[in-house]
C-alpha cells in the first residue's frame, strides 16, 4: 500500500476533518482513507472549465496527432 504525506493543510481544515472523523466513529486516518476512496471512485470531468490534456490522459482519451 502507498503512503501519502500532505503538507500545509490549514488548521481549520484539519479541525473539520477531525470533527468529521469523530462524528463517523473513525480515526482521522481512517476518515481520510474513506474520503479518498470515495473521491477516487467519482467520474472524471468531461469537458468544461478546468479540464485539459491531463484529464484526457487520465481517461485514456489522448490520441497521437495525425501527420499533417
Amino acid at each position: 500500500m502507498a503512503h501519502l504525506l500532505i503538507r500545509n493543510v490549514e488548521d481549520s481544515v484539519r479541525d473539520r476533518l477531525r470533527t468529521r472523523a469523530e462524528i463517523n466513529g473513525r480515526s482521522m486516518e481512517d476518515e481520510l482513507r474513506h474520503i479518498l476512496q470515495i473521491a477516487s471512485q467519482e467520474e472524471l470531468p468531461r469537458g468544461g472549465p478546468g479540464t485539459g490534456i491531463e484529464d484526457e490522459k487520465l481517461r485514456g482519451e489522448v490520441r497521437p496527432a495525425e501527420p499533417g
